[in-house]
């Protein structure tokens, strides 16, 4: 009788967590304390809407920095859950459908991401541990995309779509950021009063090594094909590094092209034209 009595329990106590507002809210709040207990920064989740055996549709999700400032943000998720492995500090899943949100890549003064200073700093948060962070497939759209190289220089995609991968790896220090088949439009900064559609961005981005950096662009501005290459080096002197391979059409403009990037970027950016 004592085991059926806990088996109607435990079946109750699941039920409630699954199919209220209220229960999931409570779950909502476990996962927050668990995960902000065990990374340097913090996990806020606006609500838990829908969670079953293997998947769950959570809305207004905000990863901070330890300063409180957002490093990922996303409007709305549906991820394959394995609650267990996230009760303990795992945030991982394979899959995950994204919608809306912004994530910032902003290089600190010390080389590293804000994402890195937020997940895999030495110590971990409260808790005495650190997040084993797993995010192998996020299939994104409408998302906005900063990458801030330096502080005085801002690359703001907007309307992207395609894949990002975030990870940590026993064969490499820090996190890593994998960019794959990225589309959308530079919205900041302008190149002859135009923005630069992405076609295709490839890339990664590698907490505590001195290539922090590097994304391979192919795009479009005023309908002619332009090439790109933006880099990031944990150095001293001229740091980040940015390549334009304009073609047929926008070597007519080289001169203008050529004047407005000498003004466009601070001196940490060493821009070269193909």
């Amino acid at each position: 009788m004592l085991l059926i009595a806990l088996l109607v329990l435990t079946t109750a106590t699941a039920t409630y967590l699954i199919t209220t507002t209220s229960g999931r809210r409570v779950l909502a709040d476990r996962i927050e304390d668990a995960l902000s207990g065990q990374i340097p920064g913090s996990l806020v989740i606006s609500s838990l809407e829908e969670i079953g055996a293997d998947e769950a549709l959570l809305r207004g999700v905000r990863f901070l920095h330890p300063n409180g400032s957002p490093v990922l943000l996303v409007d709305e998720a549906r991820i394959d859950l394995h609650l267990v492995e996230l009760l303990g500090g795992t945030i991982g899943f394979e899959h995950a459908r994204v919608s809306g949100g912004h994530l910032i890549i902003a290089v600190q003064p010390d080389g590293r991401t804000g994402l890195e200073a937020a997940f895999s700093e030495a110590g971990g948060g409260s808790g005495g541990g650190k997040a084993k962070l797993q995010m192998r497939s996020i299939h994104v759209q409408d998302l906005t995309l900063t990458i801030k190289p330096s502080p005085d220089d801002t690359f703001l995609m907007r309307d992207v779509q395609g894949f990002v991968a975030i990870m940590q790896d026993d064969a490499y220090p820090g996190v890593r950021v994998r960019l794959d088949r990225i589309s959308g439009k530079l919205a900041k900064p302008e190149f002859l009063g135009a923005n630069l559609d992405i076609l295709r961005a490839d890339g990664w981005v590698h907490g505590a090594v001195e290539h922090v950096l590097d994304l391979k662009v192919a795009g479009e501005l005023g309908g002619d094909r332009v090439d790109a290459h933006l880099a990031y080096f944990d150095r001293d002197t001229k740091n980040v590094e940015l390549e334009l391979d304009p073609r047929e059409g926008v070597r007519t403009h080289l001169a203008a092209l050529g004047a407005q990037l000498g003004t466009a970027f601070s001196d940490a950016i060493e821009v070269r034209v193909k």
